[in-house]
């Protein structure tokens, strides 16, 4: 496997062959990567990527060093998703919201063109879905938000070097479960019938005067001060919030209930190296034996390459989309 290195403004100058890397990308990971082995001095600026996959940044710092055997250099920098988690979506001023519609290529471009990008990413011209009206977070990364816009109608951002172009295109979700039999993905799973439903806020105050806010979770999940589940049903927990009171004790109440219900299905996919595999795609996994299906959704990739080995293990742990007895 070859790495091509480009000049700081993206002109292919080498290819070698000769090299290791680490790489990760996904959520809650680094988005970053170690380059190292090449005897040689890169320019602070320059662009690495392994043809036509998505594995490839620019490097931000080198770290030379010298010991008893000599000299050595690696480079560190951000991979593509992390050049695209260092640019902030921002409501245009006098509105509360980024709103916009298009297909799914036209609004990752305007994104793109939005945070000054295009010198980095080409955004490709095929067909894609279209979107109407997506309301973008306030204040969000660019890489979250073109993932949460696109999984918003089945699809995943997809990165490919194409001939020294990184091109960016909206890609249908993939079921690896689908590709490699459900009935072969190693996973563990757990499904929890009573998540706690129900939150007592605490907010500003002391004693008496304290503020108090009683949140509950219905048996579907839904929201409100209105409790639904008691006896062994009711699952009940303390939020001590002192810092807020009225609609923000309110808001931030909401939203730690929400993740707890979250946490109702979880499971963990123990998946094969394989290339191809991304961050949005997601794994189906069945066991006969005690007839349970389970979901989740790929959320990190980390690639290793070293004396002319390469692995990439896709990570596809966490919140299940499903665990269903059939």
């Amino acid at each position: 496997m070859d790495i091509v290195i480009s000049t700081p403004d993206g002109k292919k100058q080498k290819i070698l062959d000769d090299f290791s890397l680490d790489l990760e990308f996904g959520i809650g990971l680094g988005n970053d990567f170690k380059l190292a082995g090449i005897n040689e001095r890169l320019a602070l600026g320059s662009r690495v990527w392994i043809p036509n996959t998505e594995y490839g940044g620019v490097i931000d710092d080198d770290n030379p060093s010298r010991t008893v055997k000599g000299d050595s250099i690696y480079y560190h920098g951000r991979t593509w998703q992390g050049i695209l988690e260092g640019n902030i979506v921002m409501p245009d001023s006098g509105h509360d919201y980024l709103t916009l519609s298009g297909t799914c290529n036209g609004l990752i471009k305007a994104l793109i063109d939005r945070s000054k990008l295009s010198d980095v990413f080409t955004v490709s011209i095929a067909t894609s879905p279209s979107i109407s009206n997506y309301k973008f977070n306030r204040y969000i990364d660019l890489y979250t938000a073109i993932r949460g816009m696109l999984a918003s109608v089945n699809q995943r951002l997809e990165i490919k070097a194409v001939d020294g172009a990184i091109v960016l295109n909206s890609k249908e979700i993939t079921d690896w479960g689908d590709l490699l039999g459900a009935e072969n993905v190693a996973f563990s799973a757990r499904r929890n019938n009573r998540p706690v439903n129900h939150l007592v806020c605490l907010g500003k105050g002391e004693l008496k005067e304290r503020e108090v806010v009683h949140l509950f979770a219905d048996e579907k999940g839904n929201i409100s001060q209105t409790q639904s589940l008691f006896g062994l049903d009711h699952v009940g927990q303390v939020y001590d919030i002192s810092s807020k009171s009225g609609s923000e004790l309110l808001s931030a109440g909401k939203s730690k209930l929400k993740k707890l219900q979250e946490d109702k299905n979880t499971a963990k996919a123990v998946l094969p190296d394989a290339v191809g595999m991304s961050v949005g795609d997601s794994v189906t996994a069945v066991s006969t034996t005690y007839g349970l299906r389970a979901k989740a959704n790929i959320t990190g990739v980390v690639l290793k390459i070293q004396n002319g080995f390469c692995s990439v293990t896709p990570k596809a742990d966490g919140r299940a989309d499903t665990v269903d007895y059939t």
